[in-house]
């Protein structure tokens, strides 16, 4: 009799274990699918973003990254280039601290688009 109730008590432990363990478990989880969830709301503002930029904006920026790698951009990898707007003007800022004056100019000038056109997403 005293070994049936023994394994009884063992028993309930283990499916209080049991239980606890699952809800920790579906809490994780949905945890974890906020967390997705929220990363891909930023990514995908972020996207929109990018539409916003106008491709000719971006082009002359991929230009100027190009032709300023070697002295300005020297910590960048080789084949990076910046698709969002934070990493155009921290480019842009880059090459206006270490270039020479027509560069820091042509930055400049790009970096004000960039600029304008984040003040035209923020009105709308």
């Amino acid at each position: 009799m005293r070994a049936r109730e023994e394994r009884k008590f063992l028993y309930s432990v283990l499916l209080n274990k049991y239980i606890k363990l699952s809800i920790m478990l579906r809490k994780q989880i949905m945890n974890e699918f906020y967390l997705r969830s929220i990363l891909f709301l930023m990514l995908e503002s972020s996207m929109k973003e990018i539409e916003h930029v106008s491709k000719s904006i971006i082009e002359q920026a991929h230009a100027l990254i190009r032709e300023n790698r070697n002295q300005s951009l020297w910590f960048m990898r080789e084949d990076y280039l910046p698709t969002d707007r934070a990493g155009l003007l921290r480019s842009m800022r880059s090459i206006q601290n270490s270039g020479t004056r027509a560069v820091y100019i042509q930055a400049r000038n790009i970096e004000q688009c960039l600029l304008q056109d984040s003040k035209k997403i923020s009105v709308t």
